[in-house]
C-alpha cells in the first residue's frame, strides 16, 4: 500500500495548522523528506526511478490534500509570472528573505 495513504484522513486538520499558525504570525514550511528521501520500492532514493516516482506520487497526494485545486492553482501562477522583469523577480526574493 502506498505510503501517501497514511496522511490523516481529515483534510482540514492542514487547514487547522496553517490557519493556526498563520494567526500566530509563524511561517510554515513544509519540508516531507528533511533527511532522508523514501526509497519506496528503489535501491536509491536519490536515483532510482521507482524511488523518484514514488516521491513523486507522495508530494502529489499530499498538494492534493492540501488543496484539491492545487493542480488549477499552480498553473495560474505560472501564467501570471510569465513575462515579468527582473525588477519583479527581485522584489520577490527580497520579500523571501525579509520572511526568513
Amino acid at each position: 500500500e502506498a505510503i501517501y495513504k497514511q496522511f490523516p484522513a481529515d483534510p482540514d486538520a492542514l487547514d487547522a495548522y496553517v490557519l493556526s499558525a498563520a494567526k500566530h504570525g509563524i511561517v510554515v514550511c513544509f519540508n516531507l523528506f528533511a533527511f532522508l528521501p523514501l526509497p519506496f520500492t528503489g535501491q536509491n532514493p536519490y536515483l532510482d526511478p521507482r524511488s523518484l516516482e514514488g516521491q513523486k506520487e507522495m508530494l502529489t497526494a499530499f498538494a492534493e490534500s492540501a488543496n484539491p485545486d492545487a493542480r488549477e492553482a499552480a498553473h495560474a501562477l505560472l501564467v501570471a509570472l510569465r513575462g515579468h522583469d527582473l525588477g519583479d523577480v527581485s522584489a520577490w526574493r527580497q520579500w523571501i528573505r525579509s520572511l526568513h
